[in-house]
């Protein structure tokens, strides 16, 4: 398996926070480039592969993945799934040992919170930052134990819990984290895994499409 970290951009939603254009990637950010612009860029920055999971409806964002160029670009097409953490586990079979999530439309300081990610040893590095409302975030939090807690859009505070904004992890952290993450999705219930994570602070986090 190759020791090239892989950035995973899923990229398959409806958009439907930002009115469903057919895709909302390639909606402008402040600078006037395409969202999606930030992850690739970071990509090739670094010299790293890029995976785009989306459907075959996007043919706006398909054609402009096809035609940039500087950096290695895979597309996987899929039916339309149930919630991105469904999106990504779908991308599995393309997983390297050291696989970055890192959503299309959202921006965050330091840059450089990426290469620390990828340094970690842990099975889950997760870029992290403070939230006065949690109830729209993915969030984590360590317990004395070791072991993680993760909830998306939780109903209730957790002492010590943090936002994430990116996410690498090794298949198997990935397998256990995004299948808990998708149930938790729906429910909004904590679930609680057992594998070691590193949490890094970012000093700020934004989704643009928010």
């Amino acid at each position: 398996m190759s020791q090239t970290p892989l950035i995973l951009i899923p990229a398959a939603g409806f958009g439907t926070r930002v009115g469903s254009p057919e895709a909302k990637e390639l909606l402008p950010d402040p600078s006037g480039q395409p969202l999606i612009e930030s992850a690739l860029g970071q990509a090739q920055a670094r010299g790293w592969p890029v995976h785009v999971i989306t459907r075959a409806e996007k043919k706006s964002l398909i054609e402009y993945l096809r035609r940039r160029s500087g950096l290695e670009i895979s597309i996987q097409l899929i039916r339309p799934s149930r919630e991105w953490p469904d999106t990504l586990l779908l991308s599995k079979e393309h997983w390297r040992q050291r696989n970055i999530l890192c959503l299309p439309d959202t921006r965050f300081s330091p840059e450089s919170a990426i290469d620390q990610l990828v340094q970690s040893p842990a099975e889950l590095a997760a870029a992290v930052f403070d939230t006065s409302d949690a109830s729209t975030w993915g969030v984590l939090r360590s317990l004395p134990t070791g072991q993680l807690e993760i909830c998306e859009k939780p109903r209730d505070h957790r002492p010590g819990q943090k936002a994430w904004g990116l996410l690498a992890f090794t298949p198997s952290a990935g397998h256990q984290l995004l299948n808990a993450q998708l149930a938790s999705t729906l429910d909004h219930q904590w679930r609680t895994l057992d594998f070691s994570h590193e949490f890094i602070d970012l000093d700020w986090f934004k989704d643009l499409t928010r």
